[in-house]
């Protein structure tokens, strides 16, 4: 690998750091390592620091996470509006410029052959200003969580300076009522507190995510006091999440009762207590925003009630149709989500979202990702979002249906959601090869095989069954239709002999399709299959089950651990719940 810049090798430049910024340094060193910088030879210079330390941009404004890549003869400048901005400067001029490709955090690629660089001047701002992916392959609390420029991690504990820090949450990043208003402290003397269901009752929901009475004065001064505490001890927090507990209950008292239905949404409550905790901390915490969960029951925007300038909602898509695109007029679950977007752009100043792209009621079942991505990022991007979460599979760590790509894939579109769909192609095809060799284009091909099936007439979110993803395998006697498992394994069978050293990818990728066969045509092969087919089931039944129990904390689904004795006389399907 040889790297030139008009003629002169990059790697005999100069690096002149122009500032002490923890990240800047982190970035100067990444710069020593990737272009093998070694002693000055003044054959050029890369100029590296923060906008306000570089003279050429004396100024100049770049806003925090803002990138300046130039190249002006022998004059490299890599420059950003903060040290994190620098830091993201660093790896788009190693990746953009260069060559490089970080796809995962033991897994990069560097430039073939000779890279020749001429005069560029390339500057730019990420348009969301929170990006997050809750996925095992996001490489959190390492170099490579920036170079996927992710900025946001789960917890309130922020990264260290020396990789740029993170958005920082003072409290958790949501469902934070279990925090603030914990019923383990204070249920038994003061049910009162808490939420009274349609019986008229106050009960205490499993895992202490008690939802509280939000029209109880007295819980609003403890909400108020505890989260005051908090903020004063995470100073530099810029949100604080005010949320409703991961339970689908919510209060049923008159006065609650009353209040929703002034909204018309079971969420009234929430947003009119929210408005209040923001109000009564905005004078104290004048850069904190108040951040809150349209969430299941909660989704529908209030009527009345808008938000207030320093409060946000991150608006989850767990309503949303995964069988058709967002924009697709056809899905009536699409149709209504897009009015809650068009709704909530008139009620808050400040939307985020939450998007799933894993499948909770079946983590090894692949949901049909590739192509959805992009075009309802393409969606998104139609409204005033300012920043988004993307959460996978992070309850199971090994890659067994395609979560490394999604990961990558969504890093890229919450850094760029404005790229086009070639480029899309061109990252996942990059990925592909490096991850699975020279197999990569027989996987890329049953991507699109899956992609290719008919549409069907199942609306399903991120909690579906192998009917509703591949309904192509379900015939209308009860048997199996196997054309499709045909034609994946035959594309699996390609792809792992020609894998070489990345053989062991394939394999574990293909444990997907084997859950799938073994969920679709169990039943089917015990009661209809010939001695050699229950045979064969069988086997990828034990191996399924062998490979996986050697994962610790595999789950199955996210209510469910995976059993992992063998045992063919057990459905596979009695593990989802």
């Amino acid at each position: 690998m040889e790297i030139y810049v008009n003629g002169h090798d990059l790697s005999a430049f100069s690096l002149c750091v122009q500032s002490g910024d923890p990240a800047v340094l982190t970035a100067a060193g990444e710069l020593r390592h990737y272009l093998g910088l070694g002693a000055e030879s003044g054959e050029g210079t890369i100029f590296l620091g923060c906008a306000q330390d570089l003279p050429e941009l004396a100024g100049e404004t770049l806003a925090e996470e803002e990138i300046y890549l130039r190249i002006d003869g022998t004059r490299v400048t890599v420059a950003g509006g903060s040290g994190r901005g620098v830091l993201y400067a660093a790896y788009e001029f190693l990746e953009r410029l260069c060559g490089w490709r970080f796809f995962m955090p033991a897994l990069e690629t560097a430039p073939k052959g000779t890279v020749r660089l001429t005069g560029c001047e390339y500057v730019y701002c990420p348009p969301f200003d929170y990006r997050m992916n809750l996925t095992p392959y996001a490489g959190e609390g390492t170099a490579h969580f920036q170079k996927r420029h992710l900025n946001a991690k789960w917890g309130s504990e922020p990264l260290p300076d020396s990789v740029g820090g993170s958005v920082v949450y003072a409290t958790n990043n949501a469902h934070t009522f279990r925090d603030l208003l914990p019923d383990s402290v204070y249920f038994d003397e003061h049910p009162e507190y808490f939420a009274m269901n349609e019986a008229g009752e106050r009960v205490r929901a499993p895992n202490h995510d008690t939802q509280p009475c939000l029209t109880n004065p007295e819980v609003f001064s403890i909400v108020l006091e505890n989260l005051r505490k908090t903020l004063r001890e995470h100073p530099n927090a810029r949100f604080a999440s005010v949320s409703q507990n991961d339970v689908p209950e919510f209060c049923h008292c008159p006065a609650c009762t009353r209040v929703n239905a002034e909204e018309e949404t079971d969420g009234g409550t929430i947003y009119r207590f929210v408005n209040r905790i923001a109000a009564a901390l905005a004078d104290e915490f004048p850069r904190v925003t108040f951040d809150t969960l349209p969430y299941v029951y909660s989704t529908k925007p209030p009527a009345h009630e808008t938000l207030a300038e320093n409060v946000s909602v991150r608006l989850c898509l767990m309503d949303t149709c995964r069988e058709h695109t967002l924009s697709d007029e056809s899905c009536p679950y699409n149709r209504k989500m897009r009015e809650y977007f068009r709704n909530w752009t008139g009620k808050c100043q400040n939307l985020y979202l939450w998007d799933y792209t894993a499948n909770f009621k079946n983590y090894p079942i692949s949901l049909p990702n590739f192509k959805l991505l992009y075009q309802n990022m393409k969606r998104y991007r139609c409204f005033p979002v300012k920043g988004m979460l993307y959460q996978g599979a992070h309850t199971t760590d090994p890659d067994i249906e395609f979560g490394t790509l999604w990961a990558y894939l969504q890093s890229k579109l919450l850094w760029e959601p404005d790229m086009d769909y070639a480029e899309y192609l061109t990252c996942a095809k990059e990925f592909l090869h490096a991850y699975y060799g020279a197999g990569w284009t027989y996987l890329y091909d049953y991507l699109m095989l899956v992609l290719q099936q008919p549409s069907s007439d199942y609306h399903y979110g991120p909690s579906a069954t192998c009917e509703q993803i591949l309904p192509m395998l379900h015939r209308p006697d009860g048997r199996t239709d196997r054309t499709f498992l045909r034609d994946a394994n035959r594309l699996f069978d390609l792809a792992e002999r020609a894998a070489g050293a990345q053989r062991e990818n394939v394999q574990r990728t293909r444990l997907h399709l084997i859950w799938y066969e073994l969920c679709t045509t169990y039943r089917d092969v015990r009661e209809h299959g010939s001695a050699s087919e229950v045979a064969a089931l069988r086997e990828k039944y034990r191996v399924f089950v062998e490979t996986v129990g050697r994962w610790p904390g595999f789950r199955i689904s996210e209510g469910a651990a995976f059993d992992a004795a063998f045992d063919f006389d057990r459905d596979p399907n009695d593990f989802i719940r």
